[in-house]
């Protein structure tokens, strides 16, 4: 089983997007507030812009 890096990347890019997709959702549903979305995806969003230079 050989598993590339580019491959790997390509996942949690998806699984990042995915996730602030799904908090977006919420804080636009009113189940969380602003505080708690930038709390959880301010590290994932992060991570996305990161990547996207490399």
């Amino acid at each position: 089983m050989n598993i590339e890096i580019k491959d790997i990347k390509e996942d949690l890019n998806h699984l990042c997007q995915e996730y602030i997709n799904i908090i977006t959702r919420m804080k636009d549903e009113d189940i969380i507030n602003s505080d708690v979305y930038h709390k959880c995806t301010s590290s994932k969003i992060d991570f996305l812009e990161k990547t996207k230079s490399l």
